[in-house]
């Protein structure tokens, strides 16, 4: 099945959010343009993926209710967050893994851990592993492997297989999942045994949690849920309790923290192909706003660095795909540090390093 194909019908399984102007369509339309003009041009096929980072799932009217039936999590030992320096970055283009110095230099493609679309990857908090979510025809999968890419694990698998998040231990990840009409947050092993249960909510309609992140210290777990027609964020203790709303505004997705758990970082939507990069304090409150690119502009995936210096993000124009941009952690002097397409993004840490130059990449990217 050729790439444009699975990548439509793993938009289509995803569903959410809606997508009432066509805007992947129109990408994947776009894209086999290019494609035509890369063949003419220098004879050679492009590959450029058409995804979007699947915007979240949402929530207005749901109320939260009872987790199910499930046996609670055993509580984490928090641990205390590790300075880190910034080391390589890793990406996704769907049919690729690249690996990469944070100025575009040493650039080269590790295997995927099993045939599909790579998707959503993490590196591992002693930047020594990788995990990374595979869309394949037959399902989705969550794999765990060496930086290289040998030594390759399935760690989980089922419907809608969120982007990973590692505890700080390295011993642990969290991620969603949806399956027997429910949709969970998930802990388990790196190696993908001690597979437990954090939090269960009834799936109904279109109703799901899609993302999950521990704090730095390993003690919480911000996810953003809800239904095609709203969305928020909220968070929880490692263990699945005291499950907390931080967003009322039905259009908030993609929480990620700060490196010493004080801020959390988020994607707002604006209009239906608009949406910029906020960040709030972890209780919620003091919403600022980071990017303000106007009708069109999509800014998706907002993370810190390691070092917690900057900020990188999913930029592009009508949904879809885009480069990833960085810029200074009060949202100024953005500037391209990967040009690519991107469907996923990881910014390695290096613990306990010291990093003169926290600013990588060219100073006036596009």
């Amino acid at each position: 099945m050729a790439l444009d194909e699975r990548l439509q019908r793993e938009l289509d399984r995803v569903g959410r959010p809606a997508d009432p102007n066509g805007v992947y369509e129109d990408l994947i339309r776009r894209r086999e343009r290019r494609r035509i003009a890369h063949r003419v041009q220098a004879g050679a096929l492009a590959v450029v993926v058409v995804a979007g980072s699947i915007v979240g799932v949402v929530m207005l009217s749901h109320v939260f209710g009872s987790r199910g039936e499930s046996a609670p999590v055993q509580p984490l030992q928090p641990v205390p967050p590790v300075a880190s320096a910034n080391g390589l970055v890793a990406f996704t283009t769907g049919d690729a893994i690249v690996v990469q110095a944070a100025d575009g230099s040493d650039r080269h493609e590790i295997p995927a851990p099993a045939s599909g679309l790579a998707w959503h990857i993490a590196w591992s908090p002693g930047g020594d592993r990788l995990a990374v979510a595979m869309f394949e025809d037959s399902g989705r999968s969550l794999w765990v492997m060496n930086a290289d890419g040998s030594n390759p694990m399935v760690i989980a698998e089922g419907d809608n297989v969120s982007r990973p998040s590692w505890h700080p231990d390295g011993q642990h990840l969290t991620y969603s999942v949806e399956g027997n009409g429910t949709t969970e947050v998930h802990v388990t092993r790196s190696d993908g045994t001690d597979d437990r249960v954090a939090y269960s909510e009834a799936a109904s309609g279109t109703y799901g949690v899609f993302s999950a992140t521990f704090s730095p210290d390993g003690s919480r777990i911000l996810f953003d849920a809800g239904t095609d027609s709203g969305y928020d964020i909220f968070v929880m203790d490692a263990d699945g309790s005291n499950v907390r709303r931080l967003t009322h505004t039905g259009s908030d997705y993609n929480p990620s923290w700060s490196t010493e758990g004080s801020r959390i970082l988020f994607t707002r939507q604006e209009e239906a192909s608009e949406s910029d990069i906020f960040v709030m304090d972890a209780d919620g409150s003091n919403v600022d706003r980071l990017t303000d690119d106007g009708p069109a502009f999509t800014n998706l995936n907002p993370q810190f660095s390691p070092d917690g210096m900057l900020i990188t993000y999913e930029a592009a124009k009508n949904g879809g795909t885009g480069p990833i941009l960085v810029m200074d952690a009060d949202g100024s002097h953005a500037r391209t540090l990967v040009p690519d397409e991107v469907l996923g993004f990881s910014w390695q840490p290096v613990p306990n390093a010291i990093s003169e130059e926290p600013t990588p990449g060219p100073s006036n990217g596009e």
